[in-house]
């Protein structure tokens, strides 16, 4: 069995994140593990659908972007944009990793995590991994909670829309 000290499940914002911290820090035997692709949520967005948050190229000041996920890097420098869509973000992702040379594995689906002792067994959809640490980095976009609150009925989770053009009526509401 393949053996690890800390295996990261999924390769989004989290996930890439997690591992430039990693590499930082100088742990060489970590992975990153992902069912799809870097950045899959993201390339799920409906395509009209931005960041919020603003990412400015403040680094040249040695600020950090608001939607970096490592040192020294900026969406907006790479993207040239201040609201990057799901595809431009899931680009800056991958050039991030493909930078920082993470050591990803995509086509790979975590079927279960059982705690052993000295750490976990991961069943996976190419076999067992042995990882003292696990990082659960699987966002929230993939497993929505649709029924979080009084009223959700009457909502939609932005995972079930792939145009907002797309939806009946002149007036929505976003949460």
């Amino acid at each position: 069995m393949e053996q690890f000290d800390c295996l990261i499940i999924g390769a989004g914002a989290a996930g890439i994140g997690m591992g430039c911290v990693l590499k930082d820090l100088g742990v060489k035997r970590f992975g990153i593990l992902e069912r799809s692709e870097v950045g899959a949520s993201f390339l799920m967005w409906p395509k009209e659908m931005r960041m919020i948050t603003p990412s400015f190229t403040g680094n040249a000041y040695g600020m950090l972007d608001l939607n970096a996920v490592a040192l020294k890097t900026s969406p907006a420098y790479t993207l040239e944009t201040e609201h990057p869509s799901g595809e431009d973000y899931a680009d800056y992702l991958q050039a991030v990793a493909d930078f920082r040379e993470l050591p990803i594995r995509t086509g790979i689906d975590v079927t279960a995590v059982s705690p052993v002792e000295d750490g976990f067994v991961l069943e996976t959809t190419q076999g067992q991994l042995f990882s003292r640490y696990v990082i659960w980095a699987a966002g929230e976009f993939q497993y929505p909670r649709l029924d979080g609150f009084e009223g959700a009925e009457h909502c939609y989770h932005s995972s079930l829309i792939s145009e907002w053009s797309g939806l009946e009526g002149e007036e929505f509401v976003i949460i």
